[in-house]
């Protein structure tokens, strides 16, 4: 067997073997076995019989009492076919053996080079141990490039391998939606999976701003993360219901604290509503402006009723922003500090904005 089908890993992390076959299940130890000790399945000593010291099936021992050497594989099947084996046990033991020697290639084949080096290495391995991606068996190389079975770096991360240069942070998003909106590839892991977020990021404040040069505007790792991707439903995930507003609060912390003590901050988070996201939306993130207050577009009216008391209070709240807006750039500050304010859903702390203040 090849040198490179023993168990890889470092630091008690689970190998690209054992994340397809448990360490603890019978084929997977006789995998285990095999990869390390290949001359024991057929090792009876010359003219006797194959023994089983713990009872049928095992062939573990028989080497050890062994007084012979062990053949050379090449004169393994040659020999076991000309010991005392009964009719019914020899063809069955050419097949267990095939069957074995089969798997453990198969366990060779799925050594990934990247995994290993990159636990040590910026300790990416590490995190992503966690992430979505390999937890449906999508590795590095699949989003990286490159040759995961290459064990000389040199080679394994060239671009005739297939290797692809880091990606900045203007092409995350077009990068991230080559699987992400391809319905085909997406469907093999989520029958229903959406496909149109590149589409609705591309409209978005976020999307347009990035497209424009502002290297700071948020794109998908901003929200997701990276190496540590998680499902949405995982209560860790970054953009998890109960979590997504943290998550928004790395940029928008004036925001989100607003939001947080707001009369909406309690009931989101106990209905595990998506904060920001249900007034803003997720990828198709709308930029703040009175429109998302009143008229026939105002995010107040998915869920509250026309001439309602929040409905008043939204339009009450648009025209301090509308007059803040009309006074030029000399209010500009104070129209940032309101939009924070208009959070808070307080018409009194949003006036407050004002310089002098609006009683």
């Amino acid at each position: 067997m090849p040198n490179n089908c023993q168990k890889h890993g470092s630091a008690g992390l689970p190998t690209r073997r054992e994340a397809v076959m448990p360490p603890n299940s019978t084929v997977g130890n006789e995998i285990e076995r095999t990869c390390r000790a290949p001359s024991v399945w057929f090792s009876a000593p010359r003219g006797k019989p194959r023994t089983h010291e713990n009872g049928p099936g095992d062939f573990r021992a028989s080497a050890r009492k062994a007084t012979a050497p062990t053949p050379a594989p090449a004169d393994l099947v040659a020999q076991t076919s000309k010991s005392a084996v009964s009719p019914v046990s020899k063809p069955a033991g050419r097949v267990f053996f095939a069957l074995i020697t089969l798997l453990a290639c198969l366990t060779c084949a799925a050594r990934d080079t990247c995994f290993e080096c990159h636990t040590v290495m910026e300790g990416m391995s590490l995190k992503f141990t966690n992430d979505i991606h390999y937890a449906k068996a999508i590795s590095c190389a699949d989003c990286h490039g490159g040759d995961a079975t290459e064990t000389n770096q040199n080679i394994s991360m060239n671009a005739s391998r297939g290797f692809k240069v880091r990606v900045t942070r203007q092409g995350t998003p077009g990068f991230c939606a080559s699987c992400h909106s391809n319905t085909a590839y997406m469907s093999r892991y989520e029958p229903h999976q959406q496909v149109d977020q590149f589409a609705q990021y591309q409209t978005s404040v976020h999307g347009r701003r990035l497209a424009a040069g502002r290297k700071r505007a948020a794109e998908c790792v901003d929200c997701h993360s990276v190496h540590d991707t998680r499902a949405v439903a995982d209560p860790l995930s970054t953009v998890n219901p109960k979590r997504i507003t943290k998550t928004c609060a790395k940029c928008h912390a004036g925001e989100a604290g607003a939001f947080a003590s707001s009369p909406h901050g309690r009931p989101f988070n106990n209905a595990r509503l998506p904060g920001c996201t249900v007034c803003h939306s997720a990828h198709a993130t709308e930029p703040a402006t009175t429109a998302m207050l009143v008229g026939t577009n105002s995010v107040c009216l998915r869920c509250h009723q026309p001439d309602s008391p929040p409905i008043q209070l939204a339009a009450d709240m648009a025209k301090v922003l509308t007059d803040l807006e009309a006074a030029g750039p000399d209010a500009q500050a104070a129209l940032a500090q309101a939009r924070i304010a208009v959070h808070s859903l307080n018409l009194s702390a949003v006036k407050q904005s004002v310089n002098p203040p609006i009683h």
